[in-house]
C-alpha cells in the first residue's frame, strides 16, 4: 500500500480551511432552502412566535432555529398529505374496479 505524501503545515491548514468553507456553504444552503420553503409554504404573514421583533424566543433564535424548523415541518406535512392522498386515491380506484 502506498503511503500518502505528507504536505507542509501550510498546505494542511489551507486544505482544512477549504473543507470548513465547503461545510459552511452546505449548511448555509440547507438553512436557506428550509427558510425559503417556510415562507413559500406559510406565506409572509407571521404570528407572534414567528415574527422576530415580538417573538418570546428572541431575534436570532427565531431566525436561525425556528424558521428552518418550520420549513422542515412544512416539508414533512406536505409529504404526509401527499401520501394520504395517494393511499385514498388507490383505495377509491380499487373500490371502483370492484363495483359493478
Amino acid at each position: 500500500m502506498a503511503t500518502r505524501p505528507e504536505g507542509s503545515v501550510l498546505e494542511r491548514v489551507v486544505l482544512g480551511i477549504s473543507k470548513a468553507f465547503i461545510a459552511l456553504a452546505a449548511f448555509a444552503g440547507v438553512w436557506s432552502f428550509l427558510t425559503l420553503y417556510f415562507f413559500a409554504c406559510c406565506g409572509v404573514s407571521l404570528d407572534s412566535h414567528l415574527d422576530p421583533a415580538v417573538s418570546p424566543f428572541g431575534y436570532w433564535p427565531t431566525i436561525t432555529v425556528l424558521w428552518p424548523a418550520m420549513g422542515l415541518l412544512c416539508i414533512l406535512a406536505e409529504g404526509m398529505v401527499r401520501s394520504i392522498r395517494f393511499v385514498i386515491r388507490r383505495l377509491v380506484e380499487g373500490i371502483r374496479a370492484w363495483a359493478p
